[in-house]
């Protein structure tokens, strides 16, 4: 009996399997986006409609073309269902998207600050989108047990050791590690 009003919960909700959701590819934050969606075979005269889920803000799409585009205001992940009506069709097609937007500047922990010896380890992922330079500088400070923030009496800052690619087309990556 649950099983079965699992499934009819999910009929009713229309979820699809996420596996079906196509990933588009990604926009930046501030900056113009544009992409076609993908579509039915015969999409040329089709109309295009967001039947679930949200666009970023700043990003339109256009019901004639399936053209996704405009300059997302903020970052995030965002999940839509398009619906997909051709003429002549005996029912539309739906599809289900993923578009993530990242920030300009954006960093992510790869090994989160830990005491290691009489020193403070911890390394960040950065990456930038912008074309401009970078100056950036991260400050691991220790919390103790209560809360208070201390600093050893003899710190000494290393410099820190970085390395920069650019994979394809995409954003330099740069991985920095610090005490």
């Amino acid at each position: 009996m649950i099983v079965a009003l699992l499934l009819l919960l999910s009929a009713i909700s229309g979820a699809q399997n996420p596996s079906d959701e196509a990933v588009l590819p990604h926009a930046v934050a501030t900056r113009d986006y544009r992409t076609q969606l993908p579509g039915a075979p015969d999409a040329r005269s089709a109309n295009w409609r967001v039947v679930q889920g949200k666009l970023p803000e700043g990003v339109r799409l256009d019901g004639n073309t399936g053209v996704l585009a405009g300059r997302p205001t903020a970052s995030g992940e965002f999940h839509f269902a398009v619906q997909i009506t051709v003429p002549g069709a005996v029912r539309p097609v739906m599809r289900t998207l993923r578009l993530v937007v990242a920030g300009l500047l954006n960093i992510a922990w790869q090994q989160p600050a830990a005491k290691r010896g009489d020193g403070i380890f911890g390394e960040v992922l950065v990456t930038s989108y912008s074309a401009d330079p970078v100056d950036l500088t991260v400050i691991i400070v220790a919390v103790n047990e209560t809360g208070r923030a201390t600093a050893p009496s003899r710190w000494q800052p290393t410099a820190p050791r970085r390395a920069c690619s650019r994979p394809s087309r995409s954003a330099p990556r740069c991985r920095t590690a610090s005490t």
